[in-house]
């Protein structure tokens, strides 16, 4: 069950069940959202800077989103997206890794236009199964108060 705002402090951490990102998911995202060819293309991303298919940034962005709300962090109480921060692409994500998302509390306040609500910035990331970081970003939501 996720928690009150006042139940949550800095250093507080959600870590999301782990998922299987395919080549058929990249190549079908890119194309929709992302048709550069190092992310639609096997043959054609050899000659790119990645020297192979990678996921667009985009798509890894999406998939912190949703691995938070399947993990209940970016859902329930958590109501209003505010903004992402300090977004970086750290390493690329490659056809078959398997990704988990963490979720960390940086800090929390009370809002001052809402008295029912607090504001909670987590620091969130996304690594592979060796613990590598791909992408990271800070993400503030404004999450309800114990009424």
């Amino acid at each position: 069950m996720q928690p009150w705002f006042e139940d949550i402090a800095p250093g507080y951490s959600v870590t999301s069940l782990p998922r299987l990102v395919t080549e058929d998911e990249i190549v079908a995202f890119a194309r929709l959202w992302d048709p550069q060819p190092f992310h639609t293309d096997a043959g054609a991303a050899k000659d790119s800077a990645f020297g192979q298919l990678v996921a667009s940034g985009t798509h890894m962005h999406a998939l912190m989103m949703r691995l938070g709300f399947d993990a209940d962090v970016l859902r329930g109480k958590s109501e209003i997206g505010l903004g992402v921060d300090e977004m970086r692409f750290l390493r690329p994500l490659l056809p078959d890794t398997t990704i988990t998302a963490r979720f960390t509390v940086l800090s929390t306040r009370a809002s001052a236009s809402r008295p029912t609500h607090g504001v909670v910035r987590w620091q969130a990331s996304l690594q592979d199964s060796q613990g590598a970081v791909l992408f990271s970003a800070v993400v503030a939501v404004l999450h309800r108060r114990h009424p």
